[in-house]
């Protein structure tokens, strides 16, 4: 008997642990990975996207914050434009094999420029791009699974792009 005492109280200690960690995490701001806030007042979204995968990776999040994408059909007006490059991958090498002179690791990089603007034209946030950098090790021995590989991390990194560009017009309503 006074072993479930004892495991009654622990129950109650740990759920009280546990609410106190969870009330703390969302007091001070933080989201899970991919969750966004848009803004409000933001519910036609005019979207002027050149790259297709970037677009089908931000309709989601729209679509989640109750923004609908405008259609030029003559009965809606947007309530602002985002405007987004086609964003380019580029790569550098950092290292080098010493026994084949070979490169051997790289960066990789991924610019995605955008330009975020009200109805009339007017900047919500400033133009500019996102740059993300990553780095992978390439093996010779490896083709087919490394170019897998750098083709998972291009489509993260535009991943990551679209969600940082999301918190940026989220924290342009503020």
């Amino acid at each position: 008997m006074q072993g479930t005492t004892m495991n009654r109280m622990r129950t109650i200690a740990l759920s009280l642990v546990v609410g106190l960690l969870i009330s703390a995490l969302t007091g001070c701001g933080f989201k899970l990975r991919g969750s966004t806030e848009l803004p409000s007042n933001l519910k036609v979204l005019d979207l002027r996207i050149a790259n297709t995968l970037v677009k089908d990776d931000m309709l989601p999040f729209l679509e989640q914050g109750g923004i609908s994408v405008f259609k030029p059909d003559g009965t809606t007006k947007p309530d602002a434009i985002l405007t987004v490059g086609s964003g380019r991958y580029t790569e550098r090498v950092l290292s080098v094999s010493p026994e084949t002179g070979k490169a051997r690791e790289f960066e990789l990089a991924y610019v995605l420029p955008y330009k975020f603007v009200d109805a009339d034209g007017r900047p919500l946030i400033q133009p500019g791009s996102i740059t993300l950098l990553r780095d992978y090790v390439f093996d010779a021995d490896e083709v087919i699974g490394k170019s897998r590989e750098r083709s998972v991390l291009e489509g993260e990194m535009r991943r990551d792009a679209v969600l940082q560009l999301l918190r940026r017009m989220e924290s342009a309503a503020r």
